[in-house]
């Protein structure tokens, strides 16, 4: 059983993945992308590099901002 991520960690992760596309499914890549920004320690850093690269290992790449999934539907239609 791996270890439970906290919240704070899993938000940050999400985040940094919406707004920037840089992240491989490598975890030293993505530990060298997120030394340029500022986070409190290494440990945190080595946490949110690990869980992107679970995410994306997994495919759960989350929606840049302002994009809503819209279901083939037009406004106006409603489902039968």
């Amino acid at each position: 059983m791996g270890r439970i991520k906290s919240l704070q960690i899993k938000r940050a992760a999400k985040n940094l993945m919406r707004d920037n596309s840089n992240f491989t499914t490598d975890f030293d890549k993505n530990k060298e992308v997120l030394k340029d920004y500022t986070l409190p320690d290494k440990g945190t850093r080595n946490k949110i590099a690990g869980h992107i690269t679970r995410l994306k290992k997994a495919g759960d790449i989350p929606k840049p901002r302002g994009i809503k999934e819209n279901d083939g539907q037009q406004k106006g239609q409603r489902k039968a």
